[in-house]
């Protein structure tokens, strides 16, 4: 099925006194944007597709008379009206050149796409998509305007016909159980579904010029733990692409596995095909699943961390940085060293085979007073004293538990503030010389994270 928009648009002033600047070349305006009843678009339900409530924004790309050298570019506003969820009404303010005879005009979505050169405009199918429950993302969307637009003198009426370059996929995916929350969906193949498009707005036949770049092999779907029924539809857009002698691969990450399963295009008499402005629908079913792998999480929630669980402390710029963890022997009296770099690949985790040899691996116990936590590993409980007459501070390891070997846990802005109960306000930091220290100042502790394999 292909979808074709049109939009009408009524130029008016914005300020009657802008009749008195006679000297001025330039004029403000709003110019009104309204979508016919039928031109549906940036949801789906069944085969209809509709526009947002909010969210939605067009770019608009314009010059006066034949200098297109002159091209300005405008956004419609953040405020619209729908009616029915079908039609919707924008408004945009624009400048009109005083004297122009007449205007051209282009427009696409999503307005984000909004680098213009020389009349052609380069759009991207996000390789990171956020789907609803029932449709694609409206930011993977593209459209543009079917035929660029002249109008003869200060333009009253802009009517634009939108046509879209993207394929629509509804994909449905059989067999993850029921209940597992599912992370993200990656579908992925040799043919490459993402890539880049150049569309040059402002000349004849602006779909026959567009370019199509497919770069990428990989587009994922960020479900964000929504729950598996046992039958998912997942809805995406991708640049056109035939599987013909190719082949696709669907990833699902689940709360507990992981679910694969690749399918062969090679020899098929009606291969897999996303077309530009229609919706290919296709099934995926018998996927394979693997244990989920053991790994260490980056605890972003306190209430995460329980009794029995196993972690790390590491020192980290960001969640995609690399760091050091805290090694089993102590440095000397008042710290302890850091061990090697290791390396997160992809996202705040950390692989068990990637600590290195001498890493301090904590198990979690509760500490000696409600609401505190011990971390006990080969050498022993990670403690702290302060010892005020002397203005000596200690950290390291001891055997037993006890107030000295007990932390409160809080976080801030994804790093974890240890505090010491028995020195009472001192915390446990990462020094830059690669130790971890304590101290007493707290705008030095949030560079200390923790990394977490849940005990269970």
């Amino acid at each position: 099925m292909r979808f074709f928009y049109l939009i009408f648009a009524a130029a008016c002033l914005l300020c009657s006194c802008a009749k008195d600047a006679v000297s001025a070349p330039e004029k403000s305006m709003t110019l009104a944007v309204e979508v016919a009843d039928d031109a549906t678009r940036t949801f789906v339900e069944g085969d209809k597709i509709y526009w947002s409530q909010s969210g939605d924004k067009l770019g608009i790309v314009y010059f006066a008379d034949q200098n297109s050298g002159s091209r300005k570019f405008t956004g419609t506003n953040d405020e619209y009206t729908v009616s029915e969820n079908s039609a919707a009404r924008f408004t945009a303010d624009y400048t009109a050149t005083e004297g122009a005879s007449s205007y051209t005009f282009g427009a696409f979505y999503p307005y984000e796409y909004k680098y213009v050169s020389n009349n052609s405009i380069s759009l991207t199918v996000p390789q990171s998509q956020t789907p609803t429950a029932s449709s694609y993302d409206p930011a993977a969307d593209i459209l543009v305007s079917k035929e660029p637009v002249t109008v003869e003198g200060t333009p009253s009426t802009v009517n634009f016909t939108f046509s879209r370059l993207v394929a629509i996929v509804n994909m449905t995916i059989k067999g993850i159980p029921a209940g597992e929350k599912i992370e993200s969906v990656t579908f992925s193949s040799p043919a490459k579904p993402a890539g880049t498009m150049s569309v040059v707005l402002h000349e004849a036949g602006t779909l026959d010029n567009a370019k199509f770049y497919n770069n990428y092999e990989d587009i994922t779907l960020n479900l964000n733990d929504r729950v598996a029924t046992g039958e998912e539809s997942l809805w995406f857009t991708a640049a056109p692409t035939d599987f013909s002698g190719s082949s696709f691969t669907v990833t699902v990450v689940t709360d507990k596995n992981d679910y694969t399963k690749t399918v062969d295009m090679t020899g098929v008499e009606k291969p897999l095909k996303f077309e530009r402005a229609n919706i290919a629908r296709f099934s995926v079913s018998d996927l394979k699943v693997a244990e989920k792998p053991v790994v260490y999480n980056l605890l972003t929630d306190a209430s995460q961390l329980t009794v029995g669980d196993k972690v790390v402390f590491a020192n980290r710029k960001n969640n995609t940085s690399s760091g050091k963890v805290l090694a089993n022997e102590a440095y000397n009296s008042d710290s302890i060293s850091s061990t090697s770099m290791f390396t997160i690949s992809a996202g705040p985790q950390i692989l068990p085979e990637n600590l290195p040899s001498n890493a301090a691996v904590f198990t979690v116990e509760q500490g000696v007073t409600e609401g505190t936590f011990a971390f006990k590993c080969d050498s022993g409980y990670l403690f702290s004293s302060f010892d005020s007459s002397a203005w000596a501070k200690k950290v390291g390891f001891q055997e037993t538990l006890d107030s000295a070997a007990s932390w409160t846990l809080t976080l801030e802005s994804g790093a974890s503030k240890l505090i010491s109960n028995e020195a009472g306000d001192r915390y446990l930091f990462y020094n830059s010389s690669y130790r971890f220290e304590i101290t007493n100042s707290s705008s030095n502790s949030p560079n200390v994270y923790i990394y977490y394999i849940d005990g269970e």
